[in-house]
């Protein structure tokens, strides 16, 4: 269905030129034939799903480094905007698709989801906190209340 109206916005918006009709459209025959107001039309349904998303911000692990201490929040990892390795505390998060998330909350949906902010978790071992016999499992999501990873904060 979405590939259909595209293809019609496509096909109107060559056919009708680059020009912006400024005038709103009317309920005239001539203006239902207008490609202009067809495209208008169509708009809000594709734009949504045709964004790209942006890269999510992210923790690189520092492998083969012990850190103690009292770790900052993600939110305050993110607040340094990449500055050097931190010790973030959080909630660890393995979703339905394989990704591991560091998060300030979780979101108790079905299944659980990360809330804001959070860190894609980036060279993590694949069992990694995962194996030990406090993760909790729901939906296919796996997750772990306290956690401290050290390592590189890049925001998105």
């Amino acid at each position: 269905m979405v590939i259909g109206r595209l293809s019609l916005l496509l096909a109107a918006f060559v056919t009708g030129g680059c020009t912006a009709n400024t005038a709103p459209a009317s309920a005239s025959p001539a203006a239902t034939a207008n490609p202009t107001a067809t495209v208008a039309s169509l708009t809000p349904a594709v734009t949504p799903a045709s964004t790209p998303a942006a890269s999510p911000p992210t923790l690189t692990i520092a492998q083969g480094v012990q850190a103690d201490g009292p770790g900052k929040s993600v939110g305050e990892a993110l607040a340094h905007n990449g500055g050097p390795q931190d010790l973030v505390n959080g909630i660890l998060i393995k979703d339905a698709d394989g990704r591991v998330w560091l998060c300030e909350a979780l979101v108790k949906s079905s299944p659980p989801q990360c809330g804001e902010p959070r860190l894609l978790v980036l060279n993590i071992g694949p069992d990694a906190f995962f194996g030990d016999p406090g993760v909790h499992v729901a939906d296919g999501v796996r997750w772990v209340d306290q956690v401290q990873l050290f390592g590189f904060v890049r925001p998105s």
